[in-house]
């Protein structure tokens, strides 16, 4: 065999690794899914739920949720008591908003002598 027949093989010899390669890699797929197909079929694994919940346990959690972020969003209420700040209903604070107007974020207050010092 002469040194230019050698060469001509070379890229059939890639293209034998490359296809290889490949139908390992869809076998060894085809495996692990035929194992978790096995296994599930046995009861060996079961799927997960979220946070071991049933699904209506699920529902009613969300459905507080949506309850609660209906509440914050319609009621009045203290943020922050200690600071004087509350919470308004959304459509409140949107007339204030309309009605007085933005000038965007507000800096914040410059800390009073001896405060956030060690």
């Amino acid at each position: 065999m002469s040194a230019n027949e050698a060469h001509d093989l070379t890229p059939l010899k890639s293209a034998w690794k490359t296809t290889l390669g490949v139908v390992g890699t869809l076998l060894g797929v085809g495996v692990v899914f035929a194992m978790l197909v096995y296994l599930l079929s046995v009861g060996l694994v079961k799927p997960s739920v979220a946070g071991g919940l049933t699904d209506q346990e699920r529902y009613d959690l969300l459905s507080q949720v949506h309850a609660d972020d209906q509440k914050m969003l319609t009621t009045y209420g203290w943020m922050d008591q200690s600071k004087g700040v509350v919470r308004l209903p959304i459509d409140v604070a949107m007339q204030k908003l309309v009605q007085e107007g933005w000038n965007g974020p507000q800096p914040a207050a410059a800390p009073a002598e001896g405060e956030g010092q060690q």
